[in-house]
């Protein structure tokens, strides 16, 4: 008799097959006779092209993994509940174009089997950086049980809404009402909307795993295409201000000014570069965010000639280097 699927991996994807088949193979490489029966992929492909269905049906070809081409790109946000209404796990775990340490699988069914009454559970992780000292981004002496979304959110900061950090129970997700989350359909950030709805449920709990599991592959500043200065300028802002009144009078405000002090420089980079500028968007920016000091250090950037933000830029690009070859 088959087990019930204890763990769906989630694998939303979009024209990236060498980034995905190096995440789908540090995931399968953990997978054995053992916990096979345990797991799933459910891998939905927002591809334009054929090559993550070649891929995958060629190479891939498991009894674990189950894959959806969609006709047309559905956008990051649609991907992501498809794969929620597909997947048949008492748990999910989203996860996007990252590494999946070894062990790490194992180490997360061990978790939901001591107790599968966990809403949420958040993976540490680390970036990848080839000239850096990899580095988990919290520092904690265990595991941490929270039950408390406060203090869940006071832990991540805004790294809540990274993609692959996130295990969630597939049942509480789909007694979402559908008219709320649809509000924010289209924004980027379904993967902020479906945690912090999670974390402002009372009588839950919550789960922390202090070791870093996960390799983060970030995309540089330096080569974000994507409208960076909407999604985390913006709509950030409004996906965590519909939240407000679920937590602590602080809890939000902090958590918009630390994404706000993260992104800056990325939203900057993207205006310097010229696209996604600030055109009408800056007056958002002043209305959201005139009350947090970092943004009034950034203002007087966007008055800046272009010409002397890039030779700032570049000046500070090779001293940085410079650094790194003296300290290393």
């Amino acid at each position: 008799m088959d087990k019930q699927i204890l763990l769906s991996i989630c694998l939303p994807t979009y024209n990236q097959p060498q980034d995905f088949k190096r995440t789908l193979l540090s995931i399968i490489s953990q997978i054995n006779e053992k916990n096979q029966q345990e797991i799933e992929i459910v891998i939905g492909d927002n591809s334009t092209n054929q090559e993550t269905e070649d891929l995958v049906k060629k190479d891939f070809n498991l009894p674990y993994i189950h894959y959806y081409r969609h006709g047309t790109n559905l956008g990051v946000d649609r991907n992501i509940l498809f794969l929620i209404e597909k997947a048949q796990g008492e748990y999910i775990w989203l996860f996007g174009d990252d590494e999946m340490k070894p062990s790490a699988i194992d180490y997360v069914l061990n978790i939901l089997k001591q107790d599968n009454n966990l809403s949420l559970i958040w993976v540490n992780f680390e970036g990848f950086d080839p000239k850096d000292l990899s580095r988990p981004y919290i520092y904690s002496s265990e595991d941490l049980l929270l039950e408390d979304g406060n203090e869940v959110l006071k832990k991540t900061g805004a790294y809540i809404c990274f993609i692959s950090t996130l295990i969630m129970k597939r049942k509480e997700l789909l007694d979402i009402d559908k008219n709320d989350i649809k509000k924010f359909i289209g924004s980027g950030l379904m993967t902020l909307y479906l945690p912090l709805f999670l974390l402002s449920q009372k009588e839950r709990k919550f789960f922390i795993i202090n070791q870093s599991l996960i390799i983060g592959h970030f995309t540089p500043r330096e080569k974000i295409e994507w409208d960076h200065f909407q999604i985390f300028g913006i709509n950030f802002y409004f996906v965590a201000h519909h939240f407000r009144e679920k937590f602590k009078k602080k809890t939000i405000k902090k958590l918009q000014q630390k994404t706000f002090s993260m992104v800056w420089r990325d939203i900057f980079l993207g205006w310097l570069k010229g696209y996604n500028t600030p055109k009408g968007k800056f007056k958002k920016l002043l209305k959201l965010y005139w009350r947090f000091p970092q943004f009034w250090f950034i203002v007087p950037l966007f008055f800046m000639p272009k010409f002397m933000i890039r030779l700032i830029y570049f000046v500070k690009k090779r001293w940085q280097n410079r650094l790194k070859v003296i300290l290393n």
